[in-house]
């Protein structure tokens, strides 16, 4: 049978395995953690790697040299890793910052993640602000603030029209930026949304600044500037919107 621990003063252990871990002062184990579950309100480094078969709960602060591992996730306070590997659902309203990459199933970020590796995910919802070298998803949908410098690669991406994203090159099926009924923009310095290019099947698009927009059937909305539009289908220009170049193919 695992053993529990209860660390509510500072305690420092040998690497191993336990079941249910609770933090609510200082720990540090020295070497890989294996728990069923974590729970830390204080602070906790583990100099190896995580690898939790249930849930890692941190409204505290979590370092990890190696690999943090779980089925399930939620950071309100902060997380640092190596890497990062969730199966279940990930929800972080705290800071993640995490040295290489991500491999997510289904996550939302209301605060802050900034990842140096790709993310990958099933599903990312991000309502507070991303950083990645690329990020590939089933379904991503943002109305907070992103940077990717390369690659935004999913199947069906929503974008709030009242958020700031950028990317280097966006591929997709479908692209939908959308105007919130509660969001009004007035005055803003920054398009919603800027990119190298965009290519996909169904694009919408709203308050987007674009060198190449490549797709079956294009509607260029309000607050666009886009260099180049090439289309095989259907190129709608509306409220304003600006195409340089339309090229049909």
């Amino acid at each position: 049978m695992k053993q529990n621990m209860n660390c509510s003063g500072s305690t420092r252990v040998d690497g191993g395995e336990y079941g249910e871990v609770r933090v609510s002062a200082s720990l540090r184990v020295d070497g890989d953690l294996r728990c069923d579950a974590l729970q830390c309100s204080g602070s906790a480094k583990i100099e190896g790697a995580l690898s939790c078969a249930g849930e890692v709960r941190c409204s505290g602060s979590v370092k990890v040299a190696g690999e943090a591992a779980m089925q399930e996730g939620r950071f309100s306070g902060s997380v640092e890793a190596q890497s990062l590997h969730c199966t279940g659902t990930l929800q972080c309203s705290g800071s993640a910052k995490i040295e290489g990459g991500m491999q997510l199933g289904k996550a939302r970020f209301s605060g802050s993640c900034a990842a140096e590796g790709d993310i990958h995910a099933e599903e990312l919802e991000i309502a507070g602000s991303l950083r990645a070298p690329a990020v590939e998803a089933e379904r991503f949908h943002a109305s907070g603030v992103f940077r990717i410098d390369g690659l935004l690669n999913a199947g069906e991406i929503t974008l709030s029209r009242g958020g700031l994203y950028q990317a280097g090159d966006i591929g997709c099926t479908t692209l939908r930026v959308v105007q919130d009924a509660h969001v009004i923009s007035l005055g803003r310095r920054k398009r919603a949304l800027e990119a190298q290019s965009i290519e996909g099947d169904t694009l919408e698009l709203l308050d987007t600044q674009a060198a190449v927009v490549r797709g079956r059937f294009v509607c260029v909305g309000a607050g666009c500037v886009i260099d180049r539009v090439e289309y095989s289908e259907d190129l709608t220009v509306e409220d304003g919107g600006i195409v340089k170049e339309p090229v049909r193919c």
